[in-house]
């Protein structure tokens, strides 16, 4: 796995995680005076879009991540994070399914439903996901410090390839 994979996934998931939150509160915790509003806030259209867009993205970083560590993971069998992983697995595929559903449902009653699920499952999505990164850091710590050490003992590219510094001129250019 390489770290621009894993900084993709985290990243990807801050900006769903974010936008979703913002979203959420502009729908349905702020409320507006006016009786004929549509929207509760100017950029609640602009959020949605937002959230919508970042998706996929999410969605494509998961699908990256899933290549190149849970599928090695799970034929590893290592015991540390491997319930919160494959519980996030699952939460993955019902967040992005009640996603789309939510885009697909013209019946109000079960456009709320489906609405309230993926509420739920995105919020036990974030916090397992932020349980997950903490269970695993010492983890992950240790393989930083295992590559540093390689690093150390690498030779300088000075030493490898020395370059000599170029001729001085005794005559300042004018």
């Amino acid at each position: 796995m390489r770290n621009w994979q894993a900084q993709l996934l985290r990243i990807s998931t801050a900006i769903v995680v974010g936008t979703g939150i913002i979203y959420f509160v502009m729908k349905d915790l702020l409320t507006t005076n006016d009786p004929f509003a549509i929207i509760n806030h100017p950029w609640q259209p602009l959020f949605q879009k937002l959230h919508l867009l970042s998706g996929p993205l999410m969605i494509y970083a998961v699908g990256i991540y899933t290549l190149s560590h849970v599928i090695p993971h799970l034929k590893s069998r290592r015991p540390l994070g491997r319930l919160t992983g494959v519980v996030l697995c699952t939460l993955t595929l019902l967040m992005a399914l009640s996603g789309y559903l939510i885009q697909m449902i013209s019946s109000e009653t079960w456009l709320s439903r489906v609405a309230i699920a993926h509420i739920g499952i995105s919020f036990g999505f974030t916090l397992l996901f932020g349980i997950h990164l903490w269970l695993t850091l010492d983890e992950r710590r240790s393989r930083q410090q295992q590559r540093l050490a390689q690093i150390k003992h690498l030779r300088p590219a000075a030493e490898l390839c020395p370059i000599s510094p170029p001729p001085s001129r005794s005559d300042p250019i004018r």
